[in-house]
């Protein structure tokens, strides 16, 4: 019951995990050369950002749509690995800035009843 009561309170951090779900899918799929893809990740990136007014996430967000850019259009020879491995630990970081902005939401409206 808490967990979805909290859902339902921070809508917008469950709307970006989603998104950011729907991302992690994406880099793990590894298919790169879809001009689908290239536009999904845009438009997911966008959809973070939109849900999410946070400074340190919308540079994240900027960073990780720049890199998942050149992941994209690299060369076939070029080794995806790298680019993956940042992409990846964005993710966590932006995980982890949710999980904080919660867990700060959570204790100021705890403090407010109390």
């Amino acid at each position: 019951m808490a967990a979805v009561s909290s859902a339902l309170k921070f809508r917008d951090l469950e709307q970006a995990r989603l998104h950011l779900a729907a991302l992690k899918e994406l880099f793990l799929d590894g298919k790169t050369n879809d001009a689908y893809v290239v536009r999904r990740i845009t438009a997911l990136c966008n959809a973070v950002h939109a849900v999410l007014n946070d400074p340190y996430c919308s540079a994240k967000i900027a960073t990780m749509a720049e890199c998942a850019a050149v992941w994209c259009t690299r060369r076939k020879n070029q080794p995806a690995e790298l680019y993956l491995e940042r992409l990846l630990d964005l993710l966590d970081l932006l995980h982890s800035r949710i999980y904080a902005v919660e867990a700060i939401r959570s204790a100021s409206r705890t403090s407010l009843t109390h």
